[in-house]
């Protein structure tokens, strides 16, 4: 399985730019269905190749993931939650915190609007990431 993964995320790496892009572009899309994949595939990405992608390149996704936890469909709703787990885990450690106060300001401003949403399962889902940063950052 180790292997398998490696040599899948070292497949993905050279179009993994264009890819993140594409998904990026169709997160907006009016079929509920493909906002649905996008999310699963950008976890996925972010699981495999994540901690490789530059701080930068991450930075300018957190706006598209915050824009789906306002989706008009639960499911797309809880999914894009469970993709910010993933998301938050391909931030490398010595992470600039002071250098991206307001990056970080901008993504935890977003999220805690989330934690009185009327799906109890993306209340759960904001409020463990919330719960493991402040362990991480502490």
């Amino acid at each position: 399985m180790l292997c398998h993964t490696y040599n899948l995320e070292f497949q993905l790496f050279p179009v993994v730019e264009d890819l993140l892009t594409q998904m990026i572009t169709t997160m907006d899309d009016d079929n509920k269905s493909t906002r649905l994949i996008c999310c699963r595939v950008m976890t996925r990405l972010f699981d495999l190749v994540g901690v490789e992608l530059g701080q930068d390149r991450l930075h300018n996704m957190y706006p598209d993931l915050l824009k789906r936890l306002d989706d008009s469909s639960d499911e797309v709703r809880i999914t894009v939650s469970k993709t910010f787990l993933a998301y938050f885990d391909c931030f490398m450690n010595g992470y600039d915190v002071s250098l991206y106060r307001a990056h970080l300001e901008a993504i935890y401003k977003g999220l805690l609007i989330h934690l009185d949403d009327s799906e109890p399962k993306i209340q759960e889902a904001i409020l463990g990431k919330l719960f493991s940063s402040m362990c991480e950052n502490s």
